[in-house]
């Protein structure tokens, strides 16, 4: 009895136990018991290796995702290289004048130009690659509104073509929390796009702005908000759920909000979605406070 419990203690603790031929001889209540134990072991094991294979499956959808919102975004950024590029093109003709007529301080001024763009453009490209590494699930504390002007640089062409203005709440300046700053980058990349799309589609100029909002003990929030379409029919506690979508056939496949709401609960935060009382749509973000939150 008392090696049957220690093996039970020890399955239930997530070790790994060898039983043995502990009481496989016997046809008493004790035998019956170690059968039941290595039942117990049996589904132990397999409750853990679904668990293994739903969170590979989770980070594997979680991946697609980011590849489809940098598929979404290929054309802004590509105007956000080719802006560099064209100015590059444009200081090395200035270069080569400057040099044909001996001018020293005129080619270092461009020189310096050039190597400025450069950087820009390496910048650009750091950050894509940051974004698009897979994540590794860190919980390390992070200031929130440099995530919010990095995934609005991302966004930076498209917003600018449709005419949305992006407003910031100064109270976020120094917000911070406990979480992956890759992960939540995503979150906010995809919130930044689903609000641009819902204001597309009102043909008109909108705004997207982040704000502080009140939180329980121990959490940050702050609401992410837009002036487009709204939901239309559906159901605000539906909409992340996979495959849920107010977009047309071909324009989404309702996984970014699902996807969304999956990394901010794994990260032991939370997220709602309201109707606004005039138009647009309220999305409302909780997460772990990191020690200087305000």
């Amino acid at each position: 009895m008392q090696k049957l419990t220690d093996a039970m203690n020890a399955i239930a603790a997530g070790e790994s136990v060898d039983l043995g031929a502990l009481g496989e001889t016997r046809n008493d209540e004790i035998g019956q018991l170690t059968n039941a134990v290595r039942s117990f072991q049996t589904s132990v094991s397999d409750r853990d290796l679904a668990i293994a294979k739903l969170e590979s499956t989770q980070n594997e959808l979680v991946q697609a995702g980011k590849m489809a919102a940098l598929g979404n975004l290929s054309a802004g950024i590509g105007h956000e290289l080719n802006q560099p590029l064209g100015a590059m093109r444009q200081r090395l003709h200035m270069l080569q004048a400057a040099i044909s007529e001996g001018d020293d301080l005129a080619s270092a001024r461009q020189t310096g130009k050039i190597e400025d763009l450069v950087s820009r453009m390496e910048l650009i490209i750091q950050h894509l690659k940051r974004f698009a590494r897979r994540s590794e699930h860190l919980k390390e504390q992070v200031t929130l509104m440099p995530l919010v002007a990095s995934a609005a640089a991302l966004m930076k062409s498209s917003m600018a073509e449709r005419q949305i203005t992006l407003r910031t709440d100064p109270e976020l300046d120094n917000v911070a929390f406990i979480g992956d700053p890759v992960l939540v980058e995503q979150v906010i990349v995809n919130l930044l796009t689903n609000a641009s799309d819902a204001i597309s589609e009102t043909g008109k100029p909108g705004e997207i702005a982040f704000m502080l909002e009140e939180a329980p003990a121990g959490m940050i929030a702050f609401s992410v908000t837009d002036t487009g379409i709204g939901l239309g029919e559906l159901d605000p506690a539906t909409i992340v759920e996979p495959f849920v979508t107010s977009k047309d056939p071909g324009k989404g496949l309702g996984l970014g909000l699902s996807i969304s709401y999956n990394i901010l609960t794994g990260l032991g935060g939370d997220m709602s979605i309201a109707r606004r009382k005039t138009n647009g749509l309220r999305v409302s973000i909780i997460l772990p406070a990191a020690e200087e939150a305000s």
